[in-house]
């Protein structure tokens, strides 16, 4: 039998411990663990991003302090897109310092053994303290392993707990949601180990929603609205805050805004099922996508005829295209 010597301390100094600190003041925890969750097509990626490149850079993110220090982005999907969105990020916001974000090209698949230790000395190889370090996405860095099982998913978990040890650093997973429920795909041992849980979601116009789902040891920050830009000298997108009020209607993503232009191209409105036939989509989800629309008032019904509102027609005629969006 194995004995091993446990870590300990009296309840009266743990009452003295400082309160919990931040890298971005109010959202993202010092040494946390963090989930970002949407469905696919909202903006995860241009978000953790924008945190990373800010927290890399010092600089405030929406008027939120941030704590600088390196970051680690571990890309394991995103394709060559990926280089235009630091790019853009770099020319729309200021240049980060050299050396301090460190690329990950491949996926690190942390439930398996000896992953997080190969990430650990490929970064004390680079002779960087990260503050941060993003795995983009879960699913991807979680080859093999079953994402309904709290045995596999704990493993995950204890792979980035193990990151936090070695550096102090925050970790920071993308990761989906179901289709049809809204809820974090998966086994519930991701939500119950994050320190933080934050949604996105984005409506027909293009607003992104930011939600505090859970945030362990502080209160819930109030739900805020950015939106997307679009940089031309680097072909991509960044994201900037918006004054827009923030969206308390369903979470859908870039389907939602497909399903509104579907219905614009019937002059007079349309019934429930050419519209749905024109959008080629299966009966539940179309249906999830017109209550959302009528939710946000961007569709009327009147008598049995779909048609677009005034801010429905806004919302088609404005909408930028959706599919750089990850």
């Amino acid at each position: 039998m194995t004995v091993r010597n446990l870590s300990f301390a009296w309840a009266e100094d743990l009452a003295k411990l400082p309160p919990p600190e931040w890298l971005v003041d109010g959202i993202l925890p010092s040494q946390g663990f963090v989930a970002l969750c949407s469905e696919p097509g909202v903006g995860k990626t241009f978000l953790a991003i924008d945190w990373a490149l800010s927290i890399a850079s010092g600089v405030e993110w929406c008027g939120r302090k941030v704590t600088q220090g390196p970051v680690v982005y571990v890309i394991a999907e995103g394709g060559a897109g990926i280089g235009q969105r630091f790019e853009a990020w770099k020319v729309a916001k200021g240049a980060f310092p050299d050396k301090s974000a460190l690329a990950v090209t491949e996926p690190i698949q942390l439930h398996a053994m000896g992953e997080s230790t190969s990430l650990i000395r490929l970064i004390r190889e680079m002779k960087i303290e990260p503050r941060l370090v993003v795995f983009d996405t879960l699913a991807k860095c979680f080859a093999g392993g079953e994402e309904n099982s709290a045995k596999d998913m704990g493993l995950w978990v204890d792979g980035a707990f193990q990151l936090q040890k070695e550096f102090g650093a925050t970790v920071l997973a993308l990761h989906h949601l179901t289709k049809h429920t809204g809820e974090v795909r998966g086994s519930g041992a991701l939500k119950g180990a994050a320190d933080a849980v934050v949604r996105l979601k984005r409506n027909a116009a293009g607003i992104i929603t930011v939600e505090c789902e859970k945030q362990k040891d502080a209160g819930p920050f109030e739900p805020f609205t950015l939106e997307t830009k679009v940089v031309p000298a680097a072909g991509s997108l960044v994201l900037v805050a918006t004054g827009a009020k923030a969206d308390a209607g369903r979470t859908w993503g870039i389907f939602g805004l497909d399903t509104l232009k579907a219905l614009a191209t019937f002059q007079e409105g349309a019934k429930s099922k050419e519209w749905r036939l024109k959008t080629g989509l299966k009966e539940r989800t179309f249906h999830h996508h017109r209550n959302s629309l009528i939710e946000n008032k961007l569709v009327t019904e009147e008598g049995g005829i779909y048609v677009l509102t005034e801010a429905g027609k806004t919302a088609t005629a404005n909408a930028m295209p959706l599919a750089a969006v990850a």
